[in-house]
């Protein structure tokens, strides 16, 4: 494994940190998703060859960029029903939700794809576990989303905070796995490329 592909993969890890977790200060996100899409978007760029899942996740990672910088106007206080709030609000925070969980899956592809040909195992399994888990859990936050209104405030909350939570600790799980891959380390042991680490 060459140095920039280390770099690039550590890169990706930082800015899914950025991609994932939602840190806020009052209304001022810690961490701006924008510049997560930036630094993953620009790490794949010109990773073509090492699976094509990359290229999509690059080109929707630039998409991504230009969305978030408008995330702040949809975001909902936790303090006030969704339902008080505009559909529009509701139909782009879905739409940012659902090309999240696409661009999160891509990586996983491309990540996979990358352990099959360093051969490593245990990083290989853990990345189908993760990215099943989350694009499950994903799909089933999206298909409960209409039902809230019909709760009341500590019910909403509750159910906003549980989901929040469990996708937070997937993200964790898969933020892991480009810092893991960077640290795979491959020597020849008669004749076969060995993989460890």
């Amino acid at each position: 494994m060459n140095l920039s592909l280390v770099k690039a993969l550590r890169r990706i890890g930082w800015g899914l940190v950025f991609v994932l977790f939602d840190l806020r200060l009052g209304i001022v996100d810690v961490l701006p998703d924008a510049i997560g899409y930036l630094m993953v978007a620009a790490s794949l760029s010109g990773r073509s060859a090492l699976h094509p899942a990359f290229v999509w996740a690059s080109r929707l990672g630039w998409i991504m960029v230009l969305l978030s910088l408008g995330e702040p106007f949809l975001t909902i206080p936790l303090t006030s029903l969704e339902e008080t709030h505009p559909l529009y609000i509701h139909a782009l925070g879905q739409v940012f939700f659902v090309c999240n969980i696409i661009f999160t899956m891509l990586l996983c592809y491309g990540f996979e794809q990358l352990a099959k040909q360093w051969r490593s195992l245990d990083i290989l399994q853990s990345i189908r576990s993760r990215r099943s888990l989350y694009a499950f859990f994903g799909v089933a936050l999206l298909i409960f989303y209409p039902f809230q209104f019909n709760m009341g405030m500590s019910e909403w909350f509750f159910a906003y905070m549980a989901g929040a939570t469990l996708m937070a600790l997937l993200g964790f799980l898969i933020m892991r796995v480009p810092f893991r891959l960077s640290r795979v380390k491959m020597s020849k042991k008669g004749g076969e490329i060995d993989v460890y680490g």
